[in-house]
């Protein structure tokens, strides 16, 4: 269990960084969970939100180096953690967090300090990350350069919303589902528009997808595991309707997340439907 250590001026308390594959995957999905449990959890803070294989395929899929991702340590008591994301030139911080009893002290700029030295060192030139415009970490992101690109939206579809768009029965059946490679090879005509998360070497590397494409390959989407939409995107407003009808014949509630202001998100927006959650693009270069 991790304690909740007091982080004061004290010669007993000894702070150190390290990378994170000095850290058990225990460890760090233990202090995963405690830090996003009020955004993330459900229940009590016994309850958490990704056990270890969870947390494993996320840093799997999301390409995160552990040898070059930082941790920050308290009597050798992991109290925080930066993900580092590399695909060769493109590189991203995945993620970071900060033990709630131990904010305020700024510890989160020590860990950036650290992981922008990797960064440098490793001579990554470019680094992106995605944060909820709400959290105060924003600010220290831009302290160290990093600049907003623009605005990611979060929409949560339920049945009354689906029905209120009119989506229902409408060209569901003109979407055919499509091999991977053939899915990106139409999504890449479209321009490389996607944040990090979207990007085609993140998605191909879920389990268990099942991809579509629309008419005239002007629209398409990517279900994951039968119920979770990891991908979504139409080139005009009415191909977004008939791309949300087609998804409502598969699933009573669409989630869609990272949604850049592109027809789909336009779509919704033009209809009262607001995001419940916004995100900030940043990126900074070295």
């Amino acid at each position: 269990m991790v304690k909740k250590t007091k982080v004061v001026k004290d010669k007993k308390i000894v702070m150190k960084v390290v990378t994170l594959d000095q850290i058990s995957l225990k460890a760090l999905t233990e202090v995963w969970n405690l830090c996003w449990s009020q955004s993330l959890m459900k229940g009590t803070d016994t309850q958490p939100y990704l056990k270890v294989e969870h947390l494993k395929a996320y840093l799997l899929i999301h390409k995160i180096a552990l040898p070059y991702s930082i941790g920050l340590t308290v009597n050798g008591e992991l109290i925080g953690f930066s993900f580092l994301g590399i695909n060769k030139e493109d590189a991203w911080i995945g993620s970071l967090g900060i033990l709630p009893w131990c904010r305020g002290k700024g510890l989160s700029r020590v860990l950036l300090s650290n992981q922008l030295s990797i960064c440098d060192k490793m001579r990554l030139r470019h680094l992106s990350l995605e944060v909820d415009k709400n959290n105060f970490v924003s600010k220290v992101y831009r302290s160290f350069g990093f600049q907003t690109e623009r605005e990611l939206t979060h929409f949560v579809l339920s049945k009354k919303e689906l029905y209120y768009l009119d989506v229902y029965r409408y060209d569901q059946y003109c979407y055919q589902k499509v091999s991977t490679d053939s899915y990106f090879a139409v999504r890449k005509m479209q321009g490389n528009l996607y944040p990090w998360k979207r990007k085609d070497y993140i998605l191909k590397n879920y389990k268990k997808t099942a991809c579509y494409l629309g008419p005239e390959g002007a629209s398409g989407y990517i279900l994951q595991g039968g119920g979770m939409v990891i991908d979504i995107w139409a080139v005009s407003g009415s191909f977004a309707r008939s791309t949300l009808s087609s998804i409502s014949g598969h699933l009573d509630t669409i989630r869609i997340n990272n949604q850049i202001r592109d027809p789909v998100a336009g779509y919704l927006l033009d209809r009262s439907i607001e995001p419940v959650g916004i995100h900030f693009e940043m990126s900074r270069n070295s």
